[in-house]
């Protein structure tokens, strides 16, 4: 017969230390608790103990369990309207500050416009816009381009159609 639980949390390679207190009821066999509290890098560990506290003063380790945050990870939309005519938006979302290239080709590999060139843009969403013109400012004909994201050390690209 116990007194009480303590919940103790670790993160990283941190100590641990106590979250919550929780007195013992007699005759409950189950108890749950929700760390809403937790912050911890995306991709670290996050350790917690429970420890009984019985009623002649001694205490023990019941349990301890060791969790690892899901990683962040760069999102990097279909372009909207696809196919597009005029213009078409380009949505991208960033774990954390990344500097940024967001660049159009053509089929052949050509570059045909730079939307964000090597940018240092901070976590969140962010929103381009490209008007279907090229370097300089000269509309390109219909077919299918290519558009890049190049965060860190991430590439990903997404295919576009201009319909005339």
């Amino acid at each position: 017969d116990c007194e009480k639980f303590m919940i103790s949390r670790a993160v990283g390679d941190e100590p641990y230390m106590g979250i919550a207190e929780v007195p013992s009821v007699p005759g409950k066999l189950a108890y749950s608790y929700s760390d809403g509290q937790v912050q911890s890098v995306p991709g670290g560990k996050v350790g917690y103990r429970l420890d009984v506290y019985e009623r002649d003063g001694s205490t023990r380790v019941l349990a301890l369990k060791e969790v690892v945050v899901p990683g962040a990870v760069l999102r990097f939309y279909q372009n909207y309207p696809n196919p597009f005519n005029p213009g078409t938006k380009i949505v991208f979302e960033l774990p954390a500050g990344e500097r940024v290239w967001l660049n159009i080709y053509d089929v052949s590999g050509r570059l045909v416009r730079r939307l964000v060139s090597g940018k240092e843009l901070g976590p969140g969403t962010m929103e381009e816009f490209w008007d279907g013109k090229n370097e300089q400012g000269v509309q390109v004909s219909s077919g299918v381009y290519y558009c890049t994201l190049r965060a860190g050390k991430e590439t990903i690209a997404r295919k576009m159609v201009l319909l005339k």
